[in-house]
């Protein structure tokens, strides 16, 4: 498999780490009562949200040198704005950068 479809193999690949990571540390938090449920929820998502960010960045888009997530959503936005994308298509691609 090449072109489009490698890549959208790994976005999803990225997608099943970044939530494994996620729960993971979601029931670490939880069981063991450090945080509430809600904190456990809001760091569990910031921890998935590391190797969701670096596995996209290096292994599915393969994007070497600095990296800056503000940078690049902010990227991703003008292109779509460029491309004349509509609202909710500007949004969905934001949020997906």
């Amino acid at each position: 498999m090449k072109g489009l479809g490698a890549k959208l193999v790994r976005y999803a690949t990225v997608s099943v780490i970044a939530t494994a990571v996620s729960l993971t540390v979601l029931g670490v938090l939880v069981g063991t009562s450090v945080v509430s449920a809600g904190w456990a929820n809001v760091i569990a998502t910031a921890v998935g949200t590391v190797p969701s960010f670096e596995l996209n960045r290096r292994w599915v888009w393969h994007a070497n040198g600095r990296r800056s997530m503000p940078a690049e959503v902010s990227e991703a936005a003008a292109w779509a704005s460029a491309s004349g994308l509509g609202t909710g298509a500007r949004t969905l691609v934001a949020e997906a950068a």
